[in-house]
């Protein structure tokens, strides 16, 4: 059979709540409206799912749903018992380095019977569709088909702290019967929904703790790692040849008094230089007032044995302000730089094994190529330059 739209499955007879399979067909049934007490036709023919419809046609819009309500009451009022869904609380707790961890503490659902049963009654400024005692413990019992409980009245439930639970009928609103009514309202968890439950706190508290305690297990964890890590970077230190040579002639190479020696000799050899005089004579430049884009401090620079003027006027000049394409690829620049100066070979083992480094000795590593790659991204910044797929293109002159 095909479903009607809208079916109304239950009714008011003799002001009781009937389905249409009790009643007789047609007016005869001598069934009403609940919603607005229109006298309703018992249709149970063939061709439609069996239904009520209003004797003078109207679309009585709540009709269904208070039908609805009162047959799901009447269940509730006459088995006098439930199972209850089960309850869960989340609960999250962050570690040190910012990754989340989660718990959840649940209690199962559980069946229930209830020694007094109450069809709303006025409890305070409320008035829940079935209030029901369990044990010496009160609970609240809404039934929603399409208007469910708004966050004022939980406030108020949470307030009370009276454990509420919501029956969500809004799934199946056609075809109902008494049958698979009884399932969702005493039988079925996946329909229910804890409104309020004084026991989640109490459960929230223990999610917290745990949540918290894997936090913290993470943070130790982590810590162990790290050590593990630096046992094993100690030992690679110790082992690797000329590595630790490396690092005493990087620790040699920032000390003041040769770093001030190495500046003024790599200063007073730039003007003489080949590469200098070529670049200088194409920019029309000084080698005293050189001007700021050939002149640019950029990380890893000591890797190259002339002084920073010379090799950024010669890659301006050539990539740059000669360059007849409108683009070069960074690669290029980078090997050309490396090939015509004169760089550091000495520092390449803690080059290869830079991840036994710390992030001070990586800052003054003498690297030629990553001075070099930097120096395109100033100019880039400058705007001379704009990266496009591994390539620069030459935005001005």
């Amino acid at each position: 059979m095909v479903e009607h739209k809208s079916s109304m499955t239950f009714a008011i007879l003799d002001e009781k709540i009937v389905h249409i399979d009790e009643v007789v067909n047609g007016l005869a049934c001598g069934c009403s409206c609940p919603s607005c007490g229109e006298r309703l036709i018992a249709k149970q023919g063939t061709e439609t799912a069996h239904h009520f419809a209003h004797k003078g046609g109207s679309d009585c819009a709540g009709g269904i749903q208070t039908a609805l309500h009162m047959a799901a009451k009447k269940i509730i009022l006459r088995e006098r018992r439930m199972i209850l869904p089960a309850l869960l609380v989340e609960a999250t707790a962050t570690d040190a380095i910012g990754r989340t961890h989660q718990s959840v503490a649940s209690l199962p659902p559980k069946e229930v019977t209830f020694e007094d049963i109450f069809e709303e009654t006025r409890f305070g400024s409320m008035i829940p569709d079935i209030q029901a005692k369990v044990g010496d413990r009160m609970l609240f019992i809404e039934v929603a088909v399409h208007h469910f409980t708004d966050d004022d009245k939980k406030k108020k439930l949470a307030k009370a702290g009276i454990a509420t639970v919501e029956i969500d009928l809004s799934g199946m609103s056609n075809g109902w019967d008494w049958k698979n009514l009884f399932h969702a309202v005493v039988e079925r968890t996946d329909t229910k929904t804890w409104l309020f439950n004084p026991r989640a706190s109490a459960l929230l508290d223990v999610a917290r703790k745990d949540a918290d305690a894997k936090a913290r297990e993470a943070e130790r964890q982590e810590t162990k790692r790290k050590k593990e890590i630096a046992l094993s970077h100690d030992y690679q230190r110790a082992n690797i040849p000329k590595f630790r040579s490396a690092i005493a002639m990087l620790e040699e190479l920032y000390e003041p008094k040769r770093m001030a020696n190495e500046k003024a000799r790599l200063d007073s050899e730039g003007p003489s230089i080949g590469a200098w005089k070529t670049a200088s004579r194409m920019l029309g430049v000084q080698w005293e007032s050189a001007p700021d884009f050939i002149n640019i401090k950029v990380p890893n620079e000591s890797g190259f044995l002339v002084d920073r003027r010379v090799w950024q006027a010669a890659v301006f000049t050539l990539f740059v302000k000669g360059n007849r394409n409108k683009t070069f690829a960074s690669k290029t620049a980078v090997q050309w730089c490396l090939k015509y100066f004169p760089r550091r070979t000495e520092f390449s083992i803690l080059q290869q094994h830079q991840h036994l480094l710390t992030a001070e000795q990586m800052a003054v590593l003498p690297w030629a190529a990553k001075a070099m790659s930097a120096y395109l991204r100033e100019l880039e910044k400058r705007g001379y330059l704009r990266s496009v797929g591994g390539r620069y293109e030459i935005i001005r002159r």
